[in-house]
């Protein structure tokens, strides 16, 4: 069964990068210290994130080659084509194929044209809007986490819904894929774990803890700022030792 997707491509990009960005200026923006140390921050992790995922699903949807579910409907198989590659039962009776010599047949038992569709056909493993999507959605939870301060040990619910958010907005994505008969399962819990790992490693490379003190801001923010302090603190102790020089005079 062939049909258009629930969540398409563009669908998916707008809700798994443009909305995290737009999210991570408003945080960052309308705090009363404003940081576009942070700002930067926060935009390029989010963007490595997603180059990373997208450069390892591609990969990995080329090298594996497997079939989606609606394959079939995509190749639309012919019986004389089928016949002519004698995969057929020695009885002669097409309903009971055997597989051609090396195994497997290819695409030229497939009436439908060779077009892009026929061979995105054979790239479902994983998929692509889930690895996206967890990636992107995974990334803004932790960051609401950490902006929210999610473990202030205040105890506030509707930080833990703000924060769950993304993910169940990620898996709706996700199982849209199987129901849609784009992706098996497999290749949707492959994707999913793909772009989290991903999200998590590129975030904390970035970000401290979400459960440290001011851990909604990034290591190169702390950096700067403690230099700040450290070089205004010299410049304030060698004021004095420069007037008792000029005493001396």
């Amino acid at each position: 069964m062939h049909k258009k997707d629930t969540v398409p491509m563009w669908a998916a990009v707008i809700i798994s990068y443009i909305l995290p960005v737009i999210i991570i200026v408003l945080f960052t923006l309308l705090k009363k210290n404003k940081s576009y140390i942070a700002l930067q921050a926060g935009i390029f992790s989010l963007t490595l994130s997603q180059f990373i995922t997208l450069l390892f699903t591609e990969a990995l949807k080329n090298l594996v080659g497997r079939h989606r579910p609606d394959f079939i409907s995509r190749c639309k198989p012919s019986m004389s084509l089928i016949n002519q590659t004698k995969g057929v039962s020695n009885s002669g009776n097409p309903a009971q194929l055997f597989d051609p010599i090396f195994g497997f047949f290819t695409t030229e038992i497939c009436s439908a044209e060779k077009n892009k569709e026929l061979y995105d056909g054979m790239r479902s493993f994983p998929s692509g809007h889930s690895s996206t999507a967890f990636c992107g959605l995974f990334f803004l939870s932790l960051f609401l986490a950490a902006n929210l301060s999610l473990y202030d040990r205040k105890c506030h619910a509707y930080k833990a819904i703000v924060v769950i958010i993304p993910l169940v907005i990620a898996a709706v994505i996700a199982a849209s894929r199987v129901s849609d008969y784009r992706h098996h399962w497999q290749d949707v819990t492959a994707g999913s774990i793909l772009g989290a790992i991903v999200a998590y490693y590129i975030y904390y490379i970035y970000y401290p803890k979400v459960k440290s003190e001011n851990s909604y801001l990034p290591y190169q923010y702390i950096i700067d700022d403690s230099t700040t302090y450290e070089l205004g603190n010299l410049d304030q102790q060698s004021k004095p030792s420069s007037n008792r020089g000029a005493d001396m005079v």
